[in-house]
């Protein structure tokens, strides 16, 4: 018995693996993904820009919120998804002072799976499931948002399609300016390999301002998306499915766009991806600020 509870404290409380032990066991990938991190930051937007406060994953937490202009919540506002549990996140929502505040469900939120949901009171709030909105955003600007609260299937949960379904596949408006998701694309900000391809192929076809997830926890932060030999290359190194000359005939080529951005950098990057998840840790007891981004 003790060696058992020795044993689950152990895996609750393991440090994520060193970047030797990584190099080891994947040097390919694992170069691939060190040089990812340098793909240069671009320049911060060109005033006036609107500042956007992203917090998924809350599971009936309620943390600070920072004021913005437009709140968007991707998901999973509660943890067992009962009618009490997600009306008390949606009052929470509803007393923020934000002049536009969006939200879809995640895999977590059951009652806004079912005809309950229309018991739910999300006034002055925003919801979306598969749908869009165009929103005024001042000066003149309208930003078209798209939300979709489908995540591969992971357990006995709601909005959860098969595993291997090319779900995504021409859903997403080409005119959207923001996607929000729960489920993260594949290879960016989705805890190693946890997102999905297919919605992957959709930011290369749709090519959004921001897309905004969370659902893996420990794939939180923010990071830029580009589209091009770069991006191509290290999705090729990361699929794995090559032999090894291809994929390392693939990591020269990031290293030829990395090269080429020294000399001729570009003013800006295509799509701004946030993994906002707020709770995290391997018990989900880490509880983490919103993010802020600006565009």
């Amino acid at each position: 018995m003790f060696k058992r509870t020795n044993d689950l404290n152990s895996l609750l409380h393991r440090l994520p693996p060193s970047t030797l032990s990584c190099l080891l066991s994947s040097p390919l990938t694992t170069i691939a993904t060190i040089l990812h991190g340098l793909h240069r930051v671009p320049l911060p937007p060109l005033p006036p820009t609107l500042k956007v406060v992203c917090l998924p994953d809350t599971h009936n937490r309620q943390p600070p919120v920072p004021v913005g202009d437009i709140l968007l919540h991707a998901g999973d506002l509660s943890q067992s998804g009962t009618l009490a549990e997600i009306q008390t996140q949606l009052n929470w929502l509803k007393s923020l002072p934000h002049a536009h505040k969006i939200f879809i469900a995640g895999n977590h939120d059951l009652a806004l799976a079912s005809p309950q949901k229309q018991r739910l009171d999300w006034d002055g709030l925003i919801y979306l499931e598969d749908s869009s909105v165009t929103i005024d955003a001042g000066n003149g600007r309208e930003v078209c948002v798209y939300g979709s609260p489908w995540t591969r299937k992971k357990g006995n949960w709601v909005f959860e399609y098969a595993r291997g379904e090319d779900f995504w596949k021409g859903r997403i408006p080409i005119e959207t300016d923001v996607l929000v998701t729960h489920m993260p694309p594949m290879w960016r900000l989705d805890g190693e390999g946890r997102g999905d391809e297919g919605l992957l192929g959709e930011l290369w076809r749709v090519r959004p301002r921001l897309h905004v997830f969370g659902h893996e926890h420990e794939g939180h932060g923010k990071a830029w998306m580009g589209f091009d030999g770069f991006e191509k290359g290290y999705e090729a190194v990361r699929r794995g499915d090559a032999s090894v000359v291809a994929r390392a005939g693939a990591m020269c080529e990031m290293v030829m766009y990395l090269l080429i951005e020294l000399l001729w950098p570009r003013k800006q990057m295509e799509t701004r991806l946030v993994n906002a998840a707020v709770i995290g840790g391997h018990r989900d007891d880490l509880q983490r600020a919103p993010t802020i981004v600006e565009i």
